[in-house]
């Protein structure tokens, strides 16, 4: 498709100096060229644009077409390969059969050639059935088109008094494709291809995705280790350590990471508790202010308990309602796995009570004082299902037991959460919050302690640096394999 270079002409004008080399030189330039991988690329193009070869999928969403490469590169090379026409088509329309039927070696090169169908335009943003009889209907009219030199498009809802192709010969044609599953590259609401058809035989597919599979847990169970190593070293991520953040936040402001905050909440000096068993004493807690019912402050534990035959699970939090008040609705804390995505223990509290759920119902197990700091103790027994604690001032504790967990419970403790969706409608008063914690030990007794945070290790910011480090390869490891 190029004109000659002034060193090719040169050379063709020699060897065609003596007419009895004339019809040798053409031979030879003709040879040459039609060796040339320009020779596929250049009448490629003609076929791909029959095909409706595109890098894209189409409609609304246009979603690129990862695989759509490979069958370009198919068609120039059916072209230098000079394939017979009949093959050349039929391995479009039925490679994968053919793949089946045939030697191990052209496999892939077969199924690579169903890509005149698989790269069609694609209608709709998931694969849906809603959507796929356009998806048909494209796929007819291309076949039509390209191998028929007929528009099939209007059988599709009738007959044509002179056409030769009838609604009955359309939906045949139909039936085929529907019963075949179509690749899908992406959309906007299933973001990764889906159904595309592997390379090599299914038996060996099988055997790939199983290795695919093992590498992926081995990194899986690897990363694992790695952020629980570094959030063993991290002390702001563990009991024992400077309140799970806290006092790393700045006074005066809405806490931050690693907390998340919803509404008119502040780190204050004032909202710091008297209590010193769970955390060493601090310098400031939240204050979480009246605002929405669902504002208020999020806390995701680093490290998730999991359901353990043998083990429980201790949870704990000081409280205290802002005094004065004149708001009469209630806050809630959530204890479970994800944004209420599995409830474990669902507690409410208002300026004068604390009410705990069982089941659709309240049960109301202490009266508060606006004003006083509070603790609350709570222990996770999955295997029983309940869960009991304590809740009350130094020297001043209520107990409950046998109470039920979350029926719906998976299992899994990895957030806390403080909003005010409680059992007493209304504006909820303001109220502090500090000494946070969630660990598989018992903690302290109130007004024990105070606890003292272990020195940090010499290297610590070297083993936390390497860790990160660590953490950042294998993820990148995990997304490489994973887009094998």
């Amino acid at each position: 498709g190029l004109p000659p270079t002034p060193e090719e002409l040169d050379a063709f004008e020699r060897e065609c100096s003596s007419i009895s080399n004339r019809q040798s030189a053409i031979g030879n330039t003709l040879d040459r060229l039609l060796a040339s991988p320009a020779y596929g690329e250049r009448w490629g193009r003609h076929w791909l644009d029959v095909a409706r070869y595109a890098d894209t999928a189409g409609d609304g969403a246009d979603y690129p077409v990862r695989e759509a490469v490979k069958y370009r590169d198919w068609v120039v090379n059916a072209f230098n390969a000079d394939q017979p026409f009949n093959e050349f088509i039929r391995e479009q329309i039925a490679g994968d059969i053919l793949a089946a039927q045939g030697p191990p070696a052209d496999y892939a090169r077969r199924i690579t050639a169903t890509g005149f169908l698989a790269i069609g335009k694609r209608y709709g943003y998931k694969p849906s059935p809603d959507y796929q009889h356009l998806d048909f209907a494209d796929a007819i009219d291309s076949v039509g088109r390209s191998l028929l030199g007929l528009s099939l498009g209007c059988a599709r809802c009738h007959d044509h008094k002179y056409d030769p192709v009838n609604m009955g010969d359309y939906y045949a044609l139909y039936g085929i494709f529907q019963s075949t599953k179509w690749a899908f590259p992406g959309g906007e609401e299933q973001k990764r291809p889906s159904d595309f058809p592997p390379l090599v035989p299914r038996d060996e597919a099988a055997r790939l995705d199983k290795l695919k599979a093992a590498e992926l847990a081995r990194l899986d169970a690897a990363l694992a280790q790695l952020k629980a190593d570094r959030v063993a070293l991290d002390s702001k991520s563990i009991a024992g350590g400077p309140d799970l953040g806290f006092e790393l936040q700045k006074l005066a402001e809405p806490p931050t990471a690693p907390w998340l905050s919803e509404g008119p909440n502040k780190v204050l000096a004032e909202a710091q508790s008297p209590f010193a068993h769970i955390h060493p004493v601090g310098t400031r807690g939240v204050r979480v202010g009246t605002g929405k019912a669902n504002n208020g402050v999020r806390y995701v534990f680093a490290r998730p308990l999991k359901a353990t035959p043998g083990k429980q699970m201790h949870f704990s939090v000081d409280f205290r309602t802002v005094a004065p008040t004149d708001k009469s609705g209630a806050y809630r804390f959530y204890l479970g796995r994800g944004v209420i995505a599995s409830l474990a223990v669902e507690v409410s509290v208002t300026a004068t009570e604390l009410a705990l759920r069982d089941g659709t119902k309240w049960e109301v197990v202490r009266k508060l004082q606006p004003g006083t700091w509070h603790t609350l103790r709570l222990t996770l027994d999955p295997a029983k299902k309940t869960y009991s604690g304590a809740v009350g001032a130094l020297g001043d504790l209520t107990t409950f037991a046998d109470k039920p967990l979350g029926a719906s419970w998976d299992g899994v403790a990895d957030t806390f959460i403080c909003d005010a969706i409680g059992h007493i409608s209304g504006p909820a008063p303001e109220r502090d919050l500090d000494n946070l914690g969630l660990q598989e030990t018992p903690f302290a007794e109130p007004g024990t302690g105070p606890v003292v945070a272990p020195a940090a290790p010499a290297d610590l910011a070297e083993r936390l640096k390497k860790l990160d480090a660590d953490i950042a390869a294998t993820t990148k490891q995990r997304e490489a394999e994973a887009a094998k």
